[in-house]
């Protein structure tokens, strides 16, 4: 836990004020602990991934901020399954996929996300989704935890219903498709290229803005 932690260093942007408490738990069970007891203590409180998606203010957020990434980033693979902790780069789970020959993650080998926040906001790229391979998510509510379908999570374009609920999202489990992993990894690479030549990779962003 650290106190006035400027925020800057945990987003992308590299811009951004501080956080009034900085919590930074270091496994699933630290955060289910850390989250059951402020939902039980009824204390407001903000949850950040990776924070390529987000802009924060110079003044910082108050209260108190979960940043979910190093330490929740554990995951394993059940035949075509893969199930992983939500702290878990988008970027790194591809390229596990690949290696084993499992399609359908090849679109996320790009996207600077961690996987919860992935889910939370639908995140795509190239014409595919999030939505696509999601079958089931582990939520942390007041009411306790829950595992949530995809007819539970309202997808839509970058965006699902947890944005709108008090649930913070511990793992999830896609379901990939067995494949040839030369393929797997070309299509991989194909991708990423393709965002390395189309898009500014070094400075500090927050990907695709619209005005």
């Amino acid at each position: 836990m650290r106190e006035r932690e400027m925020l800057l260093r945990h987003v992308s942007f590299r811009i951004g004020g501080p956080a009034d408490v900085l919590v930074l738990p270091r496994s699933v069970d630290e955060l289910r602990t850390a989250v059951s007891w402020l939902f039980s203590h009824d204390v407001p409180f903000t949850i950040l991934g990776q924070g390529s998606n987000v802009l924060i203010a110079d003044a910082g957020i108050r209260g108190i901020v979960i940043k979910i990434g190093k330490g929740l980033d554990r995951f394993s693979f059940e035949k075509t399954r893969l199930v992983a902790e939500a702290g878990v780069g988008l970027p790194h789970l591809a390229r596990a996929a690949a290696t084993k020959g499992l399609a359908g993650l090849e679109f996320a080998a790009g996207i600077p996300a961690s996987l919860g926040g992935a889910v939370v906001m639908n995140a795509g790229a190239h014409g595919h989704a999030m939505s696509e391979v999601v079958r089931e998510v582990r939520v942390l509510t007041p009411d306790g935890e829950q595992i949530l379908g995809p007819p539970d999570l309202g997808f839509g374009y970058r965006t699902t219903v947890l944005q709108q609920r008090r649930a913070v999202v511990l793992e999830a489990t896609v379901e990939l498709t067995q494949s040839d992993p030369v393929s797997v990894r070309g299509r991989t690479d194909e991708w990423l290229q393709h965002r390395s030549d189309t898009q500014p990779i070094g400075p500090p962003s927050s990907g695709c803005i619209f005005r």
